[in-house]
């Protein structure tokens, strides 16, 4: 890993991004990953210092779907078509190595975490999982901020 903790190479945010939008895509039914833009959370909740004991783990995750992906189709995770993303997460998921499966359940935690989250926390964009299905949140009572 060349990047420092808490900071997503470029090339990482595209495959978190496709990955996100694989595990909850868009469809007519609703909105999905990249409506809500699930990465825009997963950029907030890196920089987080809680996040320091998953980063090894997500990056190691991600370049793992790189490598499976390579393999396959000789191209990147964020390059594959839908069909092609879809092959690499099943193969993932046979991976019978401990952080590959703890790699899995981080990365759908994420999703629903930036999907369903507050939009303050860089996901959820325009409140669009709200919306969805069919919440309101309380507003913010008047006065000073919690700290």
């Amino acid at each position: 890993m060349t990047n420092s903790p808490g900071v997503l190479s470029a090339a990482e945010r595209r495959t978190i991004e496709c990955v996100t939008s694989r595990i909850l895509p868009s469809d007519p039914l609703g909105p999905g990953a990249r409506d809500a833009n699930v990465v825009g959370y997963v950029d907030w909740i890196i920089a987080q210092p809680s996040f320091t004991a998953d980063w090894e783990c997500l990056c190691t995750g991600t370049a793992l779907l790189d490598n499976i992906a390579s393999a396959l189709t000789s191209h990147r995770f964020a390059d594959c078509n839908e069909t092609e993303q879809d092959e690499v997460l099943s193969r993932l998921e046979l991976v019978p190595h401990p952080t590959a499966q703890r790699y899995l359940r981080l990365i759908v935690r994420l999703t629903m975490a930036g999907f369903f989250g507050h939009p303050k926390y860089g996901g959820n964009r325009q409140e669009v999982a709200w919306k969805w299905i069919g919440f309101t949140p309380d507003p913010e009572p008047p006065g000073p901020k919690a700290t």
